[in-house]
């Protein structure tokens, strides 16, 4: 069944206070255009049976913070979430096979992407490019990739993959800067060799904001006192 959305989207521009979309099973395309502008909507659930995702299909929907692609989706359209301000994850489900240029062009709140894909294509650089206010100019992404295990080296091969500056594999966390799984003591060494070498290496830029320095090692630091809090409630 295609969603044309044209009813329904009018609905939701003239009711704003309406703010969940859940599309039902047996839906499996979601046409160009069908919730353009729909800034009302905050949160979006797909189901299974989706397939695709039009050109422009949520262009310009800024007020969604949560989305969930259906695990289904094999191809996401042009523009598809262009100037979704406000969401701050995605996860890329492992059947898609298309994603078109601009897709999440300008998702300015787009902090960490996790792509369930184990063999990656090339994809346009716009896909995941923003504005930077600051530097007046459109940029990549500073959100963190998160790709299956053992398929960092393919990502860093693909056009529109490779210009994430942070890339961790499934399991890692944003602190484990050595690669070994634990974020510990070791880690913060690892930033201080990088720091020391005055390379910047982007592995080691933990909170990336495009520098590696001490704010690097003091976000290790939380992250070994927050898992050290987690325990001592579990025991507890």
């Amino acid at each position: 069944m295609n969603l044309s959305c044209k009813n329904i989207r009018t609905w939701f521009m003239e009711k704003p206070s309406i703010t969940t979309l859940v599309l039902g099973e047996g839906v499996n395309t979601i046409e160009a255009n069908a919730f353009k502008d729909c800034t009302g909507i905050k949160s979006v659930t797909m189901p299974y049976s989706l397939k695709t995702i039009g050109d422009y299909a949520f262009w310009n929907c800024s007020g969604i913070e949560n989305l969930e692609l259906g695990n289904n989706v094999n191809s996401i359209g042009v523009h598809a979430f262009n100037s979704c301000y406000g969401i701050t994850t995605v996860t890329i489900p492992r059947n898609v096979r298309t994603i078109g240029r601009n897709a999440f062009f300008d998702c300015r709140g787009l902090r960490k992407v996790y792509s369930q894909i184990d063999y990656p294509f090339d994809i346009d650089k716009t896909v995941f490019m923003r504005y930077d206010e600051s530097a007046d100019d459109y940029v990549f992404t500073n959100a963190i990739l998160t790709v299956p295990k053992g398929a960092k080296e393919r990502y860093a091969g693909k056009e529109g993959w490779k210009e994430f500056r942070r890339v961790l594999e499934d399991g890692q966390e944003p602190g484990d800067v050595n690669g070994d799984f634990t974020v510990d003591v070791a880690d913060i060494g690892s930033v201080i060799d990088v720091m020391a070498k005055g390379n910047n290496d982007p592995s080691a830029d933990v909170n990336g904001d495009g520098s590696v320095d001490v704010a690097d090692i003091a976000t290790i630091i939380d992250e070994m006192a927050a898992r050290v809090r987690e325990q001592k409630e579990i025991d507890e």
